[in-house]
């Protein structure tokens, strides 16, 4: 668990007074007072813990239920299964979405105060902030939705491509850690 609860640490860089925040990759710095990390931290730090997964367990089971009551009912019996399941998941993406706004919507009126970081700093500030094992577990784990979606990009493309651009795009993402993460352990 304090590895998860690390993770929102991570997001933010101590300096004089406050913290220092940057939205995307490539935006600038924004500063954060002490206050509103210790705000943000109690609000939103749920999404970075263990409580994360039990919400969405304790929600898919509350859906199950919503979902087979509505299919039995009269008054929805013209739904299909696919629409049940997106009005249900609907809510609980929402709070996740709104959620993990919450950084953007702090800083969205304020000046910068940092210049963008390079992206040799980005790329090692997210290898810092996943360890070896998650690394590799991400590289193994995407690894095989890829070459699927690759190889059913012959006989159903129009479902293929999107799947597989979501998949290589994640694949990437720790490819990339997985990189930086190597090149930090060699000048050490």
């Amino acid at each position: 668990m304090a590895r998860k609860a690390r993770a929102f640490d991570k997001l933010f860089t101590p300096i004089e007074g406050g913290y220092l925040y940057y939205p995307l990759r490539w935006s600038r710095g924004y500063f954060v007072s002490a206050a509103e990390y210790e705000h943000l931290r109690e609000r939103i730090g749920w999404l970075f813990d263990g409580r994360l997964v039990a919400t969405c367990v304790a929600f898919a089971v509350v859906a199950v239920v919503v979902q087979e009551i509505a299919a039995a009912s009269y008054a929805v019996a013209g739904l299909s299964p696919d629409a049940l399941v997106a009005i249900t998941a609907l809510p609980l993406i929402s709070l996740l979405v709104w959620n993990l706004c919450a950084l953007w919507r702090l800083v969205r009126g304020r000046e910068p105060v940092a210049p963008p970081r390079s992206a040799l700093e980005v790329d090692r500030d997210f290898a810092r902030a996943m360890s070896w094992p998650m690394t590799a577990w991400g590289l193994v784990m995407f690894t095989g939705p890829v070459v699927v979606g690759l190889l059913a990009l012959t006989f159903a493309p129009l479902v293929a491509i999107p799947w597989t651009l979501l998949f290589g795009l994640a694949w990437f993402q720790f490819a990339r850690a997985a990189r930086a993460k190597w090149q930090m352990r060699k000048k050490t």
